[in-house]
């Protein structure tokens, strides 16, 4: 039981850490343009949507690995429920 916990937490940690480094990545090249460039529409809405993108993609990771560790107490308590 401990080794799957301390796998869940790895895994959440690491999954974590991606996410902060593709945000800083997002805030430096925002910060690497030029006031004009940065002024210009389309870099920013690239910026809004590529912050909005990856805060989508761990909120998803999050929501499926809760949705699947619902399911999987789901089943152990219809199980337990059989016998």
């Amino acid at each position: 039981m401990f080794y799957i916990a301390e796998r869940n937490f790895n895994d959440k940690a690491a999954r974590y850490s991606d996410t902060v480094f593709e945000l800083k990545k997002i805030g430096l090249w925002y910060e690497s343009l030029s006031e004009v460039e940065r002024n210009v529409e389309r870099n920013f809405i690239k910026l809004v949507k590529d912050t909005e993108m990856t805060i989508a993609k761990e909120i998803k990771a999050r929501f499926n690995k809760n949705e699947s560790q619902l399911d999987k107490n789901t089943n152990q308590d219809k199980k337990g429920k059989r016998n």
